[in-house]
């Protein structure tokens, strides 16, 4: 499916798959990757990966239970490689992993990881007494609290937004991201944003005839102003509209059927507000060659 046209229709694609999530007894994936690896505890539930043939793998993300609990160490993470055709199982270091698997940390285990750094940051005294720097990522993610973005290189990363503890704090402190195949995690803080639980609840009103929900907030950066992005879907899930929200200044809000049309209107609004970034046209064109990946 086109990630970028909701106009354009999805190719089917038939390729053999023996082993599948919804196989009975021993061709179901989790049962055969759990046979396979039963000394590891598995978070998540198994992800598709394509390689550059168009064979189809299941991935499934591990790791070894701290001490007596069974919190993830996170030091000794092992995923596992599920052939669909034949069955064989592959169980890899995080730093081994073939090249083709965008996603070996699953999200589950980057909402965990989310939920440790802002708790434990600095230390678990602290998080129980004084609660120094304690932050709470925010559940508005698509996949387990979190949603899967991709970089200018090709990364796959995990997002979220932190807020404050306080129940009365609607404003974003920071916001993460995590590299879907290293498992590492970079957090930015910012201050005076608004967070997605305030963004959502205001976009959520912009149509209310229509019922328009809020899904998957992203923040960009256009024209050097931090903007949340977010798809607006009707009560079938269909997309229907696109915002731009000011992360600093809710009043600043565009929402139009297109991205293009939505940009345009932001922009409008940016200047109105007598924002210091002003677009521009002014760019140097490059003639490159090569093959387009995505």
């Amino acid at each position: 499916m086109s990630a970028t046209d909701v106009y354009e229709q999805p190719v089917p694609i038939k390729n053999k798959m023996t082993y599948i999530p919804s196989a009975y007894f021993s061709k179901d994936v989790e049962r055969k990757i759990y046979f396979a690896t039963a000394t590891y505890k598995s978070i998540g539930t198994p992800q598709l990966e394509i390689d550059d043939d168009g064979h189809a793998f299941y991935v499934q993300t591990l790791y070894k239970p701290r001490g007596l609990s069974e919190n993830p160490n996170y030091r000794k993470i092992k995923i596992a490689v599920l052939d669909t055709v034949d069955g064989k199982v592959n169980v890899y270091d995080l730093k081994d992993v073939p090249k083709f698997i965008d996603a070996p940390i699953s999200p589950e285990m980057a909402s965990e990881l989310n939920s440790v750094y802002g708790k434990y940051q600095l230390g678990w005294l602290n998080s129980k007494l004084s609660k120094k720097g304690v932050k709470l990522a925010t559940e508005n993610g698509t996949e387990d609290d979190v949603t899967p973005i991709f970089n200018e290189k090709g990364e796959m990363l995990y997002f979220t937004d932190f807020t404050s503890p306080s129940s009365s704090d609607d404003s974003a402190i920071g916001y993460s991201f995590i590299n879907a195949r290293t498992g590492e995690l970079t957090y930015y803080s910012k201050k005076n944003m608004m967070d997605s639980e305030g963004l959502l609840a205001l976009v959520n009103l912009v149509y209310p005839e229509k019922k328009l929900k809020g899904n998957m907030p992203l923040l960009y950066n256009i024209d050097g102003v931090p903007t949340w992005v977010v798809s607006m879907l009707d009560k079938n899930g269909i997309f229907k509209k696109i915002a731009y929200v000011n992360a600093t200044d809710s009043d600043i809000l565009a929402m139009e059927d297109t991205v293009q049309q939505t940009l345009q209107t932001y922009r409008v609004k940016l200047q109105e507000k007598n924002v210091n970034a002003k677009p521009t046209s002014e760019v140097t064109e490059v003639e490159v060659t090569g093959t387009v990946q995505r």
